[in-house]
């Protein structure tokens, strides 16, 4: 968390001084400065915005290798998006999940350079690898079975690493067991579940789709009740949040 400090959460208000600022703190550059900086808006994230940045940088710094390409996720431009994701802790929540939770986990992740959030969470900036070219799926479209088995590979790393572990009890953890989130999460399910059932029930078995009817009945209770080990996971796990090169998966 950043209090009393600007935020820059603007791809335009990035400038060369205070990227070769925050670089060389973090020792991604060990000398030298950025000359240009350039950027295009990538990705279909709704409630945030990605932008790739594109650098060049004087002799000093081209010496050390530095990236010539960083992602910048940032505040969604859309008033109402980012109302609703700031309200809701998102942003914080990836902030402080790069911060404290990523290098618990083995699953693969890109580098953070930079990262800051303010006290009222509406504004924040996380500087990260470029993985490209890597690319994020389309659930519409869907995935093959090897980048499905591949994705699932990586959730399970994730959820190994924290199953039953203490420090789910940090602030920043959305706990739907103690709050009105398990209501919620019950009400959007009987409100999606008919509805995916009449567009997808053909490419469905008996057994999944009563299965589905009794998940999605019990789902509030369930949560509620629940008193086994915990884990940590996505809560927005789909091909648009994973990034495939090829037959190799990478989750971000």
């Amino acid at each position: 968390m950043k209090d009393n400090e600007t935020i820059v959460c603007d791809p335009n208000k990035i400038t060369r001084e205070w990227l070769s600022q925050v670089l060389l703190e973090r020792k991604v550059i060990t000398s030298g400065a950025v000359t240009h900086i350039s950027y295009t808006i990538i990705g279909t994230g709704k409630m945030g915005d990605n932008a790739r940045l594109t650098l060049k940088y004087d002799s000093k710094a081209n010496l050390q290798s530095p990236p010539q390409t960083i992602i910048a996720k940032l505040p969604a431009m859309d008033t109402a998006a980012r109302s609703m994701a700031s309200s809701s802790g998102a942003y914080a929540r990836e902030v402080c999940f790069y911060d404290a939770e990523a290098k618990i986990t083995s699953m693969h992740l890109p580098r953070v350079y930079y990262s800051a959030v303010n006290e009222a969470g509406d504004e924040f900036i996380i500087l990260m690898e470029d993985l490209a070219p890597a690319e994020p799926g389309n659930q519409l479209i869907g995935e093959t079975k090897d980048r499905a088995s591949l994705a699932m590979i990586e959730a399970a790393k994730l959820h190994a690493a924290f199953w039953g572990a203490e420090n789910l009890s940090a602030d920043h953890i959305t706990k739907p067991y103690e709050s009105d989130a398990a209501e919620f999460g019950g009400a959007l399910l009987k409100d999606a579940w008919p509805k995916f059932l009449a567009r997808f029930r053909q490419g469905l078995s008996d057994e999944c789709i009563a299965f589905g009817d009794q998940f999605t009945a019990n789902y509030t209770s369930w949560v509620q009740r629940f008193s086994g080990d915990r884990t940590l996971i996505h809560c927005d796990f789909r091909s648009e949040n994973i990034l495939f090169i090829d037959n190799d998966g990478s989750s971000s």
